[in-house]
Formats: structure tokens, C-alpha cells, sequence
């Protein structure tokens, strides 16, 4: 027992020694932190490994559903949706003796919705100003975008109601009605 009494004592005495000198660090923190009698040790033992990963291409062309709206996430910012179409029917004829009413684009929920319903939703309607073909001519993603016209051709301010909407109608412009017509009249 007296011999374990004198190994603790000769170790406890082998560790509490340092070499280091009180204050010889480049530390400054201030007279009152020198003058004292705190030592600052850095250990350097440790590594860290990490990475980041960024999902910024998200294939987006295979969708079957258009979503439209925006909001303020506290963590990512400002999130928007835009859905483009092509509206080229491959099948569409109008009797040249038709005479122009109106056109309306009809859009029919399915019951899927994200985010607050109660705020107010605009949808704006506009031509594109280039061919819808994706830049590497296979697909479209989350980042793609397609150049558009200012002035709407048709818009629609509404409080989503997705389930208990049966559709929502926006009348286009007349401007973009005639020319239609007159474009697919000559059809066959």
C-alpha cells in the first residue's frame, strides 16, 4: 500500500510539472488576463473531414403536374415555382366561317397543395419570347429558364381552394384570340 502511496505521489508530481512558462504565450488579452496565473494550451490532435453537397439540377421535364405560386421559407429564402407549355396542338382545326368569342385557359386542381392556402395567388399568363427546347436538348431542370414577354396575356388574382375548387378560368387577351384564330382556321 506504502509503495502504490509514493507511485501516485511521483506520477501526480510528473504531471502537474510543465516547462511553460506563465504569460510566454503571444496570447494578448489584456493585463488583467496576463498578469494572472492562466495558462492557454492549444492541442492540435483533431481532423475534420466534411463536404458539401448542392442538388442545383433536378430533372423536371417529366412532370404531370403544373405548380404555381411563391413563398418565404425562414431557411432557403424566397421560393417560387414557373411551369412553361407549348400550346401546339397536333390535331386542331376551326372552320374558316368561326367567328371569334373568346379564348380561356382552364386550369382543374388535383387536390395537391404545399404551403399556406389562405394567402392571396396571382397567376400570370405570358408568351414565351423563345422555342421551348431544353439547352442540352434532352431535358429541362429545376434551373432552366425560357425567355418571356412582359405584358400578360392573361392573369388571375385567387385564394387556392384546392379542395373544394373545381377549376380556375382565365380569359386571354383578344389581341392574342384573333391571331389564334386566325392561324388555326387555316389548319387541316
Amino acid at each position: 500500500m506504502k509503495n502504490a502511496l509514493v507511485i501516485f505521489t511521483c506520477l501526480l508530481i510528473l504531471i502537474s510539472c510543465s516547462t511553460d512558462a506563465i504569460n510566454s504565450s503571444d496570447f494578448e488579452a489584456g493585463d488583467t488576463f496576463t498578469d494572472s496565473d492562466i495558462r492557454v494550451v492549444q492541442l492540435d490532435t483533431m481532423t475534420v473531414d466534411f463536404s458539401t453537397m448542392k442538388f442545383d439540377s433536378i430533372d423536371t421535364s417529366q412532370s404531370a403536374r403544373m405548380l404555381v405560386g411563391k413563398y418565404r421559407d425562414p431557411v432557403f429564402g424566397a421560393v417560387k415555382t414557373a411551369s412553361y407549355m407549348e400550346l401546339i396542338p397536333s390535331s386542331y382545326y376551326i372552320d374558316a366561317d368561326a367567328e371569334y368569342d373568346s379564348i380561356t385557359f382552364l386550369l382543374r386542381p388535383d387536390n395537391y397543395y404545399y404551403n399556406d392556402t389562405l394567402q392571396l395567388n396571382t397567376i400570370h399568363i405570358k408568351q414565351l419570347t423563345e422555342s421551348l427546347k431544353p439547352a442540352d436538348g434532352i431535358n429541362f431542370y429545376n434551373t432552366s429558364t425560357i425567355g418571356f414577354e412582359n405584358e400578360d396575356l392573361g392573369t388571375l388574382a385567387y385564394y387556392p381552394r384546392p379542395l373544394a375548387t373545381d377549376s380556375l378560368e382565365i380569359k386571354l387577351t383578344d389581341t392574342l384570340d384573333k391571331n389564334f384564330l386566325k392561324i388555326y382556321s387555316r389548319r387541316k
